[in-house]
């Protein structure tokens, strides 16, 4: 039986909220108009990224078949961004998306430059935060570029706010707990 205080005393650090989050992207010198804290208040919405192990069958014996582990997959996430009328988040993921591929000339651009900061990923640093705006857990993507920009959609809806979506790929993500026991 469920007694109230054992309740309780699992709730000492309270209940994650989802509406407490900070999205660190990085900084571009080209655009010294644009920083990463604009982007994160002007941040809709995000999703941390989840990761799912894939199996194989292994036979053993005649009757007897197990999965086991041979690797795991990620999905990419999701950013919504609220746009002003300076379309910051727009130019800002314009030309990171420019970084992969040149759309004048089609080139395609290399991954990892030879120089730190070159190249198009770049790390992104995902925070949730509790009720006194700390960090409770961190989660980085590793090897982020963004491969969606999607299309603006225009409305004739009354006092309508203009979005922008993207998708974030990246190689893997490490997260880091903090502080797990208050």
């Amino acid at each position: 039986m469920l007694d109230i205080n054992s309740f309780q005393s699992s709730l000492k650090a309270g209940l994650a909220r989802n509406n407490l989050f900070r999205v660190q992207l990085p900084t571009f010198t080209d655009l010294p108009d644009i920083t990463s804290s604009q982007l994160n208040f002007m941040c809709r919405n995000i999703n941390l990224p989840g990761r799912s192990i894939s199996v194989n069958e292994r036979v053993i014996g005649i009757p007897k078949a197990e999965k086991v582990a041979n690797g795991f997959l990620i999905d990419d996430i999701s950013i919504t961004f609220m746009l002003t009328n300076a379309y910051e988040a727009k130019r800002y993921f314009d030309y990171w998306s420019g970084l992969s591929i040149d759309f004048d000339t089609y080139e395609l651009e290399y991954k990892y430059g030879s120089t730190p900061g070159s190249g198009y990923t770049r790390q992104v640093t995902i925070y949730q935060l509790n009720n006194a705006n700390e960090e409770v857990y961190e989660c980085t993507l590793i090897d982020a570029f963004p491969t969606l920009v999607n299309a603006i959609e225009f409305s004739n809806e009354q006092g309508g706010l203009s979005e922008l979506n993207i998708q974030l790929s990246y190689n893997n993500w490490k997260g880091v707990y903090k502080n797990p026991n208050n």
